[in-house]
């Protein structure tokens, strides 16, 4: 008779979720998707600072918004 449990089973798996997850971390540092996500926040904060003083001040031409970054720089 065979002896089959569900231990093995459970081992393969963990194993392989271990394995899924350091291939993870290495696969994220190495595309620097985290500093990616970082990025994109502060873009988006900005934007919506850039949004709601739109809204406090009225409409801003293309114009306008080109010479305030341009003051910036």
């Amino acid at each position: 008779m065979m002896n089959s449990g569900i231990g093995p089973v459970l081992i393969a798996i963990a194993i392989w979720a271990l394995v899924f997850l350091v291939f993870r971390v290495i696969v994220l540092w190495y595309w620097k998707v985290n500093q990616v996500v970082a990025l994109l926040k502060s873009i988006d904060e900005k934007l919506g600072r850039m949004v709601s003083r739109e809204h406090q001040v009225g409409d801003i031409r293309l114009g306008d918004i080109d010479s305030m970054t341009a003051s910036r720089e």
